[in-house]
C-alpha cells in the first residue's frame, strides 16, 4: 500500500512541518539528505521507495506542497524508517547524530566553482522564491481573518449540546473497547492536504483507502473542537492516531485517523456520503456568508503567488542540474540503499 501526505504546509502562519516521520524516533533510523534545489534529493528518495515498494513493503511517501511532484521523505513504518530531505525553508538537524539519524551530503557532488559566474542571477531567483512565498503567506493569513468571522458568526447558531451529542456518539462507534497496548497511545501530526501552486490538492484517499470512514461537514473549528475530545480520549485508551492538520490554520484539525482501526473521521467533500459510515451535519449557520467569496479569492491569490515561487524554483534548478555529478549522486544512492538492507537485517533478527 501506498499513503501519500505532504511534508510540510506554507499556511496563514507560515511554513509548518512537524518532521513527524516515526512513531517511536529513538527505536527507528532516518536518513536526512542535505542539499539545495537540483542536487538529486527527490530523485534519491523515489529510487530508495521503489526499491522498498519492490520489495513488498507499504510506503508512505512525503510529498513537496510547493512541487506535487516532488518527493521530500518516504517512510517505512514497519522498518521504523525515513529518508527525508531538510534543506530550505525546512530544516532539520540530528538529535540523536548516527545512532537514529545520518546525515547524507549532497553538496560535495556540485561543482560549485561553475557557479559562480551566475551568482547574481542564481541569488536574484532565490530572493523571489522568498519573496513569493511570503506574499503568499499572508494571502492565506488574511484568509484566516475572514475564516475567522465566518466561524464567530457560525458558532453562535452551533448548539454545544449538539456537538456534544456528535462526540458521543463517535465514541460509541469508534472506542467500544481498549487497545491491547499497555502504552498511552501515540499521536502523530500530518498534513493530508495543501494549498500548492496547482490549487487546493488532498491525498485524503490514500490514507483511509478501505477504512471505515465517518464524515462530519460544519465550521472547521467546531470540527476541530470534536476531533481534538475524541482524539484525547482515544490516546487514553491506547490507540494511535494521526491528526491531519488543516493548510489554513494548522492549530485546526481537519481529519483524524486511527490506523489500527482502519478507521478515520474526515471533514471534507473530497470522499461523497456514500462512501461513509456515517455523515453528522452540525452547519446551522447561514448558507452563504460575503467573507466566504472574500476569503477564496484571498487563497486565489496565495496560489498565483505560489504559482510565482515555483517557476522561480525551476529556474534555479536548472542551474543546480547542469553542474551537479551525477556519477557522485549514484554512488551515495548505492551507499544509502547499502545502509538500509543493514538495517532491514537489523529489524527482522530483532536488533534495534
Amino acid at each position: 500500500m501506498i499513503r501519500k501526505i505532504f511534508f510540510g504546509c506554507n499556511t496563514a502562519r507560515g511554513f509548518c512541518s512537524f518532521f513527524n516521520f516515526l512513531k517511536e524516533k529513538d527505536k527507528g533510523r532516518i536518513f536526512i539528505l542535505k542539499g539545495g534545489p537540483g542536487h538529486g534529493k527527490s530523485t534519491i528518495i523515489k529510487s530508495v521507495a521503489d526499491e522498498m515498494i519492490n520489495k513488498g513493503y507499504d510506503v508512505e511517501l512525503q510529498f513537496c506542497s510547493l512541487d506535487c511532484n516532488s518527493l521530500d521523505a518516504a517512510v517505512i513504518h514497519s522498518l521504523n524508517l525515513a529518508v527525508a530531505a531538510t534543506t530550505g525553508h525546512h530544516v532539520m538537524d540530528p538529535e540523536f547524530p548516527g545512532v537514529v539519524e545520518s546525515i547524507v551530503n549532497l553538496d560535495r557532488c556540485l561543482q560549485a566553482s561553475n557557479l559562480f559566474c551566475y551568482k547574481n542571477d542564481i541569488i536574484f531567483l532565490f530572493k523571489n522564491v522568498r519573496r513569493n512565498l511570503k506574499r503568499a503567506c499572508r494571502y492565506l493569513k488574511a484568509a484566516k481573518l475572514m475564516a475567522e468571522n465566518i466561524r464567530d458568526v457560525t458558532c453562535t447558531y452551533q448548539s454545544l449540546l449538539e456537538i456534544n451529542k456528535v462526540v458521543k456518539e463517535l465514541k460509541r462507534n469508534i472506542l467500544v473497547s481498549s487497545s491491547n497496548s499497555k502504552k498511552l497511545g501515540l499521536k502523530r501530526h500530518v498534513f493530508a492536504s495543501a494549498f500548492t501552486p496547482e490549487g487546493y490538492k488532498t491525498f485524503i484517499k490514500t490514507l483511509v483507502k478501505g477504512y471505515t470512514i465517518y464524515k462530519i461537514i460544519g465550521n472547521e473549528y467546531c470540527i476541530t473542537k470534536i476531533l481534538k475530545k475524541i482524539g484525547e480520549e482515544a490516546v487514553l485508551n491506547r490507540f494511535n492516531i494521526e491528526y491531519c492538520h488543516h493548510p489554513l490554520d494548522p492549530y485546526n484539525i481537519e481529519h483524524l485517523i486511527f490506523p489500527d482501526l482502519n478507521l478515520a473521521i474526515i471533514s471534507n467533500t473530497d470522499i461523497p456520503d456514500k462512501k461513509c459510515e456515517e455523515v453528522y451535519n452540525i452547519n446551522n449557520g447561514p448558507l452563504q456568508m460575503p467573507e466566504e467569496k472574500k476569503m477564496e479569492e484571498l487563497i486565489e491569490y496565495a496560489i498565483k503567488n505560489f504559482r510565482r515561487a515555483y517557476k522561480y524554483h525551476r529556474k534555479l534548478e536548472e542551474y543546480y542540474v547542469k553542474n551537479m555529478k551525477f556519477n557522485c549522486v549514484e554512488k551515495i544512492l548505492e551507499r544509502l540503499i547499502q545502509e538500509i538492507n543493514e538495517w532491514e537485517s537489523f529489524i527482522k533478527k530483532g536488533i534495534k
